[in-house]
């Protein structure tokens, strides 16, 4: 018996030792091919130029071709569910966002994956904070004003927002939460839309993303109160934070971050996280990203699986607080 026992223990670490050396030379070698980098958004979005402005510096890191593929449909979760049953040999990858990741699951019963379980989390790569602006005519300059504002007019002040369920509504429904406020919420299904009835004076409050909406800030067309970050933004630091202004913890961003299948060997996941927070370094890319106000991050797979959590839990909290339902 005790012969037994040796030899199993001895199967056991040479097993290991297989595996890791197996490992380490999967990632000593990768990449060997072509890396294809999904995305389950339309091209000219967010996510998209996100993802093509990394591609780009990693096809040229790796020596070998990067491709961005596109595959749009069901708020992100068909190139997520794709990635899931993809082969975990760190070939094909999730250039993922927090609407199917973190923001979709609070919404719906029922996921074709689990966003913790079926994916190895690489790093935590761009984030950008929605804008809260007011027409100039609304006589609020702060959010303290905004609110007292919208006190002094419940259920009368209404603010546009993308979609429901998307990560400016939830900014919204969060403000309101910790504001005491009751502000109407009005869907769109763009930000050209919303922008187009703030500027136009037909709804005086909107929760949008920075992009495409600070030019209008620039040219006097809309006022800024707030970014919903927890920290300044980069691409507007003279506005202030919501949480400046007293409400504490508010912290509500779009986010982009890369994933690989479970499974995928941690030499490769490591490897493909340090990569990426070196390329995000490059003075280029980061001009680049902030002209389209993106703010790089790069993370460890560890700091970007903490923060999925934490990202989950405030989500699902808004969704059941905020009584969000989606058809």
């Amino acid at each position: 018996m005790k012969n037994c026992f040796r030899f199993l223990s001895s199967y056991a670490c040479a097993v290991a030792i297989i595996t890791c050396v197996s490992e380490s030379a999967a990632a000593q070698t990768y990449p060997g091919k072509t890396v294809r980098f999904l995305v389950g958004f339309p091209a000219g979005g967010a996510t998209d130029i996100s993802a093509r402005a990394i591609a780009s510096k990693l096809d040229t890191a790796w020596k070998n071709s990067v491709v961005v593929e596109n595959r749009p449909g069901a708020s992100g979760v068909i190139a997520a569910e794709l990635v899931k049953n993809a082969p975990a040999d760190g070939y094909t990858v999730l250039f993922g966002s927090s609407n199917e990741i973190t923001v979709r699951p609070a919404l719906v019963s029922k996921m074709p994956f689990d966003p913790v379980g079926d994916f190895a989390p690489v790093s935590l790569a761009i984030v950008t904070p929605a804008i809260i602006v007011v027409h100039p005519s609304v006589p609020a300059r702060s959010t303290k004003e905004l609110i007292a504002l919208a006190k002094g007019k419940p259920g009368e002040l209404s603010y546009a927002a993308t979609g429901p369920g998307s990560p400016q509504h939830l900014a919204g429904e969060l403000f309101k939460i910790l504001s005491g406020t009751n502000l109407v919420y009005i869907p769109y299904k763009g930000a050209a839309p919303a922008i187009t009835d703030l500027v136009g004076g037909h709804v005086p409050v909107g929760i949008l993303t920075m992009a495409g909406t600070m030019q209008y800030v620039t040219a006097g067309k809309l006022r800024a109160i707030a970014v919903t970050s927890a920290k300044r933004s980069a691409i507007a630091r003279d506005v202030p934070t919501v949480a400046e202004a007293g409400l504490k913890g508010f912290d509500m961003n779009q986010w982009f971050g890369v994933f690989l299948p479970r499974g995928t060997p941690p030499a490769i996941v490591n490897q493909v996280s340090k990569d990426i927070a070196k390329t995000l370094q490059a003075p280029d890319l980061r001009d680049f990203l902030e002209t389209q106000a993106l703010e790089p991050v790069g993370s460890t797979p560890e700091e970007f699986a903490k923060f999925i959590a934490v990202e989950l839990t405030k989500n699902a909290k808004i969704v059941r607080e905020a009584g969000i339902k989606i058809e």
